[in-house]
Parts: C-alpha cells; structure tokens; sequence
C-alpha cells in the first residue's frame, strides 16, 4: 500500500478514552484524532522496537531520581 493512500477506520471507544484523545490533542497541539491515533501507533512501536533489543526506557524525574518506564504489554518483567 502506498503511503499516499488513505482508508477509512472507525474505531469504538469509551466516552472517557475519547476525552484522553481531545486532551491529547491539546497537549500535543494536533488538529485530529486521526494525528493522535497515528503519533500513539509511532511511538508504541518505537518502544516495543527498542525493547525488543534488549534496551530499557528511562525517565529522568527533575529532581535527577530515574526510573525504568514499565508499559503493560510492552515492557518486559
């Protein structure tokens, strides 16, 4: 499939995962659910690519305490 074609999905969702989305589009200063869903899609597959190589996500809280980012599904025990 070419990267210009584009297909039509209707996704069912809670009414509050579709406030997470408007919240994420304020957030992330997006026009559409459609850049929300497709940004969520890059980056968890970003992440299950880079664990997958045996790499750890860390998050560096700005006190400097880090920590091992733990995602459900994604991450390994």
């Amino acid at each position: 499939m070419a990267d210009t074609e584009v297909k039509l999905v209707q996704v069912n969702m809670q009414p509050q995962t579709i406030e997470r989305v408007e919240k994420l589009k304020i957030t992330l200063g997006t026009q559409n659910r459609s850049e929300i869903i497709k940004q969520s899609i890059n980056i968890t597959e970003y992440i299950a690519q880079a664990l997958k190589n045996g790499n750890e996500i860390i998050i560096e809280k700005k006190d400097g305490k880090r920590e091992r980012l733990v995602i459900p599904q994604i991450s390994r025990p």
